[in-house]
């Protein structure tokens, strides 16, 4: 049995590659399909592509403020922000 990462708010977790060498989830769909597939696809494909993996996140929003430097380490600050509602 293999193990694999979760795809759940994978449009907001990059920089992508297990190096982190991929600044933009466009070009880590266009490297993948290439690598995996041997081909190129078509920018429509890629953007389909990455809107279905943006619908994979949560409805709220990922709870926290994450950005990403230019030196690729990831800043995160997960304080929970509530809205008025409660919710």
């Amino acid at each position: 049995m293999f193990k694999v990462p979760t795809l759940h708010n994978v449009a907001i977790t990059g920089p992508w590659l297990h190096d982190g060498s991929i600044a933009s989830l466009q070009q880590a769909v266009d490297r993948m399909a290439r690598y995996q597939s041997g081909r190129y696809l078509e920018d429509s494909d890629i953007d389909d592509i990455v809107a279905f993996l943006r619908s994979l996140g949560d409805s709220l929003g990922m709870v926290g403020d994450c950005s990403v430097s230019g030196s690729y380490s990831v800043t995160m600050d997960c304080s929970l922000n509530q809205n008025a509602s409660g919710s």
